[in-house]
């Protein structure tokens, strides 16, 4: 520990600016915390290019998959209290959900992405905008291969089955549980599982999704294609989609602040953030065990119960990850947000902003963040 928090912050923004010059963001939040203190509270850029609105303390951002993350936390939780099992097939507590060859998929396969199930046939993903909108389709649905035989990315199924379980089981709307389960214990209020178009407030705080500005070649990963930015095009207009926004897809629509997201983790720690721990040892331990189909296939960031690992091996030739260090948690998001745990640092970070880069170059701000906080603390900034 360097002991000087001034120069976490420092090093923390001067990242942001590279990002911003050298990877086309726009409008960036960082936040981290290391053994239960913020050391870095920092915001940099347009919230809103057009209106030339900037980037605040409070500014939401939509967090695409990061969502996942955030849903397989209140998961854990009810499991914790034996509200529902991990092995127990999705259908004993949804027995509608069995129809049409999906009577073995259990709560651990959704959890790790080997239910079988990453669409629904005919069904664009904003078709699954809310849970109550999911229901019937997932009933009817079949899955595209058995439960468990191999291992591939449930984009939005993944928290349309899983938020459907967790309001079964405790009789309670999806957004009460993340307040009652996260936000009370993580000591926030500002984790939105999509912002209701009836409360304006709240949706003035929100930077519209942005592509990123066209940026020169990188020295390693060279200069995106026409077809990578084609790639962002299309999710920046799903993320500005109003089903989107102001739905509820426990997937994808995770709207906050990068500081709700790193308490969020920072919770996880042992003594919590002052409401005790979010997650005990032991579910983090099981939670973090690399998943694997029945065919070897795991996801090239790694993937555990939930959350994506850290100490997988960089996305060849860039030497961008999602975290460095073996025993990290967290997920990312669509277009380079992030957020991640690492227990052994007792340090969380959270990335949210605005700008949706294209594919292969996600992680890339990511990236120099980790690095610059990591080094700044005097913690690994890798493996080696």
């Amino acid at each position: 520990m360097v002991g000087d928090f001034g120069a976490v912050q420092r090093a923390a923004i001067n990242a942001m600016a590279t990002g911003i010059e050298r990877y086309g963001e726009v409008g960036l939040q960082v936040a981290a915390y290391y053994r239960g203190e913020r050391v870095v509270h920092a915001w940099l850029g347009d919230a809103d290019p057009v209106s030339g609105r900037r980037v605040e303390e409070d500014t939401l951002f939509l967090m695409f998959s990061c969502s996942k993350g955030v849903t397989a936390t209140l998961m854990h939780r009810l499991t914790e209290r034996g509200a529902i099992d991990y092995d127990a097939p999705v259908a004993e507590y949804w027995p509608e959900f069995a129809r049409n060859g999906k009577g073995s998929i259990t709560i651990r396969h959704v959890l790790s992405h080997r239910a079988g199930l990453p669409e629904v046939a005919g069904l664009s993903w904003v078709e699954l905008w809310n849970l109550g909108a999911a229901v019937q389709a997932l009933e009817g649905a079949s899955p595209t291969w058995p439960a468990g035989s191999t291992l591939q990315y449930h984009p939005v199924t993944y928290g349309t089955i899983l938020g459907n379980v967790a309001c079964r089981v405790t009789h309670a709307p999806f957004r009460e549980l993340v307040a009652h389960e996260i936000e009370a214990n993580a000591g926030t209020s500002d984790l939105h599982f999509g912002l209701p178009a009836d409360n304006p407030l709240l949706f003035s705080r929100r930077a519209p999704v942005v592509m990123a500005r066209r940026f020169a070649a990188d020295p390693v990963a060279g200069v995106p294609s026409e077809e990578a930015w084609e790639g962002a095009r299309r999710m920046v207009e799903l993320g500005e989609d109003p089903r989107w926004v102001h739905g509820l897809m426990p997937a994808a629509n995770l709207t906050c602040t990068a500081d709700a997201l790193a308490r969020h983790y920072a919770a996880m720690r042992p003594g919590g953030l002052g409401a005790g721990e979010l997650l005990e040892a032991a579910t983090i331990r099981e939670a973090t065990v690399l998943q694997r189909g029945a065919d070897g296939l795991t996801l090239q960031q790694g993937m555990g119960l939930g959350y994506m690992l850290g100490g997988m091996p960089p996305v060849s030739p860039t030497g961008w990850r999602f975290a460095p260090w073996a025993g990290a948690f967290g997920h990312d998001g669509s277009g380079g947000r992030a957020g991640v745990y690492f227990p052994q640092g007792d340090l969380a970070i959270a990335l949210a902003k605005n700008a949706h880069a294209p594919t292969g170059f996600a992680l890339a701000t990511w990236t120099l963040i980790v690095r610059a906080i990591a080094e700044a603390l005097g913690l690994p900034a890798s493996d080696s």
